[in-house]
């Protein structure tokens, strides 16, 4: 696995680091102190991403964008010293894999990033109070399972891909059809799940828990 840090702290660069190599061992991990320096790296592939959504000169959310465009098959967590939930949520808006704050302590950290990697995503419990006050989705007139199950294979995974921040581009690109044909096959999974948007969606099925996704996937046959 390569891991890319984007801190413009050394000593923050160190700790990620180390959490990192506890992890994964032996992954590769790069680091650049600007988001100018990571955009130069941009030959070098990257699994997963850890963002300082702090760092000096650079416009919070247009810093994350241009992480996002350059590195569009990686997983980003984007990574703050200050718990701002308006922040947090629009980065999750915007294709974040998790958040994780630096007052986590390390076994907070570690838990965030193997969500992460299996597929998941990492929200702060308090933005997810603030996202279904600022965006909720409509009260469920029956369950996430039996709604899943009403989706197709094909409507299922991109769902899933979606959920995990991967955008347009990247989902047409692995499942081998039009960006325009994911766009409409996710506008029938928002109609399905009655929601109305990527975010509404994640609000509805981020309360699964892995066995019930594989249970899902299970019976899908």
């Amino acid at each position: 696995m390569h891991v890319l840090l984007i801190d413009d702290h050394e000593l923050v660069r160190v700790g990620l680091r180390t959490l990192v190599q506890e992890l994964a061992p032996g992954s590769v991990v790069t680091e650049a102190s600007s988001c100018e320096h990571a955009l130069d790296l941009t030959g070098e592939p990257a699994d997963l991403i850890l963002l300082d959504m702090m760092l000096p000169g650079a416009n919070r959310l247009d810093a994350f964008d241009q992480i996002r465009l350059a590195f569009d098959s990686a997983r980003i967590v984007a990574i703050s010293g200050i718990n701002d939930p308006t922040l947090i949520y629009k980065t999750l808006q915007r294709g974040a894999s998790g958040f994780v704050l630096k007052s986590y302590d390390n076994q907070i950290t570690l838990s965030a990033l193997r969500q992460v990697l299996v597929g998941g995503i990492h929200i702060p419990p308090e933005v997810l109070r603030f996202a279904t006050q600022t965006d909720p989705p409509p009260v469920a007139t029956r369950s996430v399972n039996d709604a899943l199950r009403d989706l197709t294979d094909r409507q299922q995974d991109i769902l899933f891909a979606a959920a995990i921040g991967q955008s347009n581009k990247v989902i047409a690109r692995q499942f081998d059809i039009a960006e325009g044909t994911v766009k409409a096959h996710l506008a029938a999974v928002f109609s399905i799940l009655d929601v109305k948007n990527r975010t509404q969606a994640l609000l509805r099925i981020v309360g699964m828990s892995p066995s019930e996704v594989l249970d899902l996937r299970r019976r899908r046959d």
